[in-house]
Order: structure tokens, then C-alpha cells, then sequence
């Protein structure tokens, strides 16, 4: 059983490499992703086994006070592709802050 969220499809829009950044989910977790330049935000959240739920896992994908353009979409995750992955396009610099969990 892999309970971890990955980020695994960060794309920011000059790297065609993905950024992986992994955190420790035994309980609802969430990210802040933001851009530094132009304080554009994002929320980002990852539940393993939500009570209620028929999936392993529910992702989600938020609105802050600082909406965003950046292209989302949902699809499988590139390394383990059974899990869903959330792919988001973001400006350089961007960063993803572990929230809560």
C-alpha cells in the first residue's frame, strides 16, 4: 500500500522535466503551490481511502484569494499508473508548500 502523495507532473513552463516532490499522506494532505513572481496560488489536496469515497485516492485541486491560469489536468500517475496524478503546468519559480497533513 503506498500511501504517499506525489507531485510528480510540476511542469514548470521552461523545464520539460517534472518535478517530484513526495510527502507522507496517512491523513488528508495538502500542498500551497505559489508563484513568487506574480503571487499567483494554487491549493492542491490528496486523500488516501476518504471515508465515503469508492476510490483509493481523491485529488482535488482548489481556488485560493490569487487564481491562476495554469493549465490542470487529471490523469494517471507516470510511475505507478493504478494511482491518479493531478499534472499541472506552473511559471518558473513556482514553488509547493506541504500545508497540512
Amino acid at each position: 500500500m503506498d500511501t504517499k502523495a506525489r507531485i510528480s507532473s510540476l511542469r514548470t513552463e521552461s523545464d520539460v522535466c517534472n518535478v517530484r516532490e513526495e510527502f507522507n499522506t496517512y491523513s488528508p494532505w495538502t500542498g500551497l503551490l505559489v508563484d513568487p513572481k506574480h503571487g499567483d496560488s494554487l491549493i492542491v489536496r490528496a486523500e488516501y481511502c476518504k471515508a465515503g469515497s469508492d476510490s483509493e485516492w481523491t485529488l482535488s485541486v482548489e481556488n485560493t484569494d490569487r487564481p491562476c491560469e495554469w493549465p490542470i489536468r487529471f490523469g494517471k500517475r507516470p510511475d505507478r499508473e493504478e494511482d491518479p496524478a493531478i499534472h499541472i503546468t506552473v511559471p518558473d519559480g513556482t514553488t509547493i508548500t506541504e500545508v497540512s497533513s
